[in-house]
């Protein structure tokens, strides 16, 4: 199949595919397709100066992080050996490599045909490297595809920031598309920061398979958008892997969100784990759906489903659906759900000491996500998602980088090889 065949089909895909097909979620799902179609046809009156230079200055004097890749509509520069931008001859190579086909989601097929940045991450065996990207994206839609490669013992810490350079009042969608493959005796970490602006569509599919003896975790930390759509495939594929997503979501007025994560454990002794914490403040609402299935053979495997919902105000809502299938006895398997507003007694005991309501309610949100972020290895990430966060209860902000002060945030400590399956009612 070459290039323009593959799109021509994902083309096709995106005009007849059902918006969401799983039998278990079409009825608890977040619908944009009719949005995004009207946002893609609409005719641009005027091109938009495609200049990331003002938001890198900005985002490395406010956090002094330094980005070495900068990817924007009609531009891309890097620092990284490890990076590169393919072109169209190059994709056709990747195709049957592929680990989302065309027709596997409406919204893929959609990122599929209109992506313009296919950018290809390759960290060869026994490499060591650390990486910092920044999408900064006009408001005008974008899509892109991130292919990610950690070669047999290499290792990478990557850190991915998307921003838009300014926010518009007109409607448009930010759509990112990852795969990646972490191969044998490999170690990744994966760190995705999503800081769009209120009139934005934010998108997020991320697909993951680790290989005989390698670790991969990503901590992804939803900030902004208007409406939000993830979904991510994790998969455990051979023996003694171990796959980990976390996901954090600061959601505040007009923010709503439909987030899905399916855990796959194909292999024996293989680990699957998923965190899941969001915060709902306004009228904000969503969906925090997680499936896990161990298949047959997988013995001694572990998977773990945890979702979470913290509520600060009587408008907001969220639903929670963890769910497992298991094929095989001899495994841990467990899966939790729970959301709930900040318990009052709390907000009396803190206040009683002296506190306003105000930081009373951002001490409690740093607990909530205190030891999410600290799974965070990579201390640039860390630092940026505390921030951002920080900003959102204070202020109700999103889609700007705000100035990072380590004085109010930080983070509990998590114990080196502490079981995730320790504090479940299950296994004490």
């Amino acid at each position: 199949m070459d290039y323009n065949e593959f799109k021509s089909k994902a083309l096709l895909a995106w005009q007849t595919v059902p918006e969401e097909q799983s039998e278990m979620y079409k009825h608890h799902y977040l619908a944009m397709a009719d949005e995004i179609s009207k946002i893609a046809q609409d005719p641009v009156t005027q091109e938009e100066k495609d200049d990331p230079n003002p938001i890198v200055e900005q985002l490395e004097s406010q956090s002094d992080v330094k980005m070495d890749t900068i990817i924007s509509n009609n531009s891309f520069s890097t620092k990284s050996k490890f990076v590169k931008l393919l072109t169209e001859s190059e994709m056709v190579s990747e195709l049957a490599k592929k680990q989302y086909s065309s027709s596997d989601d409406k919204f893929i097929a959609m990122v599929h045909f209109n992506s313009s940045k296919n950018i290809l991450i390759d960290v060869p065996a026994g490499e060591n490297a650390s990486i910092n990207i920044l999408f900064a994206c006009p408001n005008k839609p974008f899509s892109g595809q991130i292919i990610i490669r950690v070669g047999e013992g290499a290792t990478l810490n990557l850190l991915e920031f998307t921003t838009l350079q300014k926010e518009s009042e007109k409607q448009t969608f930010m759509a990112l598309l990852h795969e990646v493959t972490v191969e044998k005796n490999a170690k990744a970490e994966i760190n995705i920061i999503r800081n769009e602006g209120k009139n934005s569509i934010t998108l997020n599919f991320y697909k993951a398979k680790t290989n005989e003896y390698a670790h991969l975790k990503t901590n992804i930390l939803y900030n902004g958008g208007g409406k939000i759509r993830s979904r991510n495939n994790i998969i455990c594929a051979e023996e003694m892997a171990l796959n980990e997503i976390n996901e954090s979501i600061a959601s505040c007025d007009p923010q709503k969100f439909d987030m899905y994560t399916h855990l796959l454990n194909d292999a024996p002794k293989t680990i699957c784990h998923s965190e899941t914490k969001a915060l709902i403040m306004g009228t904000s609402n969503g969906y925090v759906k997680g499936f896990a299935k161990i298949l047959k053979g997988a013995v001694g495997s572990r998977s773990y489903v945890e979702e979470r919902g913290l509520i600060l105000d009587k408008g907001g809502y969220i639903n929670l659906i963890p769910d497992m299938s298991i094929d095989e006895n001899e495994v841990k398997a467990t899966h939790s759900g729970a959301s709930a507003p900040i318990d009052p007694n709390i907000l009396f005991y803190l206040m009683s000491r002296g506190l306003d309501l105000k930081t009373s309610r951002q001490l409690v949100v740093n607990g909530f996500f205190g030891q999410i972020l600290s799974k965070m290895e990579k201390t640039d990430a860390k630092r940026m998602s505390m921030a951002l966060i920080h900003d959102k209860v204070a202020f109700g902000k999103f889609g700007h980088v705000p100035k990072i002060e380590m004085n109010e945030l930080w983070v509990s400590d998590v114990v080196p090889g502490q079981s995730i399956f320790g504090g479940h009612y299950k296994y004490r």
